[in-house]
């Protein structure tokens, strides 16, 4: 703190020499003037000052959730289950990432659907939506609420609330937004937009483009190859035409010899092709350990402005063991991430999961990231499936 204050002096010293008036406020007198003035309080109260855009609140997991916590089926109905094949390589070869550096807009906005990026906004959702579009980080979770005071307080009641008590801020990727606005959400306020002039996609037609259909598509065969044959390939005449329909619809040329079980290998493939995606958002800030012996050397790390202490663990008489990470202030950002790509990929995984919520509709029991437990009967739309991503 000292150090912190030294150069706060420095700083007045400063702009003072400049031959500036300079008026200091210390935040404790701040602070009692708001608890004695009531004027001031309401004024500062109804001041709507957001926060700059920062791209990994837009960056959220998968979806998770029992939409019935019991269900028995009736006659003429089955419970099935189903997951789309690898979700997040599928996404990754077909979905569309932005390139380059973005615009930056703080103003003179045009309509949302003109961007293609990142936007923080307040979005007022609609009443009784089944399966709401947007997540909103709260309490520790991730929630898809209709109503952000509901939420915030886990009311489990009926909705009572306003709808200024209601509209969610946070920070989207332009997809999801885009969906929102389709299933009747409201956009009340644009903060600021984050738009990218260059996107790459994957042509399924010419097989060719995309930012990481390359790298999926080897480790897709490896996995594909190491499966074994689908159980319906019992002729050769019909593992031929698995070799054929799966090169025309993925672009992968399936190797007869090498297509044989190898467990091994297969999760090796699923593995590099899971985890590919998710380095480009890792955190930069990981907690760290540091085994001190010197005395000296412990007090100036536990009296550090830049260093937040998580533990203090004495090992022995000699030595401490202590957990820390950097403050938010002295994070250095790493060149080996990109929290928009990470952002972009589970935005458009969340998407593509909403895609069967939304046909299902109330036959939904319970989904999770890339599965869904739903009620089929019969004459009612079904899923497809097949051997093929996603």
């Amino acid at each position: 703190m000292e150090e912190l204050h030294q150069k706060t002096l420095e700083r007045r010293k400063f702009i003072v020499d400049q031959g500036y008036r300079y008026i200091e406020q210390w935040e404790c007198d701040f602070d009692a003037k708001l608890t004695s003035n009531t004027t001031m309080r309401d004024f500062i109260s109804a001041l709507e000052i957001a926060a700059p855009l920062i791209p990994r609140d837009a960056f959220c997991g998968g979806r998770t959730n029992a939409t019935r916590l019991f269900y028995e089926a009736e006659p003429g109905e089955k419970i099935k289950y189903v997951d789309f094949t690898s979700l997040y390589p599928y996404i990754n070869k077909y979905g569309k990432y932005p390139i380059g550096h973005p615009t930056i807009i703080t103003e003179n906005f045009r309509d949302i659907r003109e961007y293609e990026g990142l936007v923080k906004c307040k979005v007022l959702p609609p009443r009784g939506l089944y399966h709401p579009v947007l997540p909103y980080k709260t309490c520790g979770r991730l929630m898809f609420p209709l109503c952000a005071a509901c939420s915030e307080s886990l009311q489990q009641l009926p909705c009572l609330h306003t709808d200024e008590e209601r509209a969610l801020t946070g920070t989207w990727v332009t997809m999801e937004l885009q969906k929102a606005l389709d299933k009747g959400y409201r956009i009340l306020k644009i903060y600021e937009v984050w738009h990218f002039d260059e996107i790459s996609m994957y042509d399924p037609d010419t097989k060719e483009g995309g930012l990481f259909a390359s790298y999926v598509n080897a480790f897709l065969k490896m996995k594909q190859e190491a499966s074994d044959w689908p159980a319906w390939c019992q002729t050769d005449e019909l593992k031929h035409k698995y070799i054929k329909s799966y090169f025309d619809r993925e672009g992968i040329q399936l190797e007869w010899d090498n297509i044989q079980k190898n467990p091994g290998l297969r999760a090796l493939a699923k593995l590099m092709l899971n985890s590919f995606w998710g380095k480009f958002g890792q955190r930069p800030n990981m907690a760290k350990t540091t085994h001190i012996t010197d005395p000296s050397e412990y007090f100036e790390m536990m009296t550090r402005d830049d260093v937040e202490v998580n533990s203090a663990h004495f090992v022995s008489e000699e030595m401490v063991e202590v957990q820390w990470q950097n403050t938010e202030d002295f994070v250095e950002p790493s060149g080996r991430t990109n929290v928009v790509i990470a952002a972009y990929t589970t935005a458009q995984a969340r998407l593509k999961l909403y895609e069967l919520l939304e046909s299902l509709d109330r036959r939904v029991l319970y989904c999770d990231t890339d599965s869904v437990i739903y009620v089929s009967r019969e004459g009612e739309w079904e899923p497809d499936i097949g051997d093929y991503l996603a």
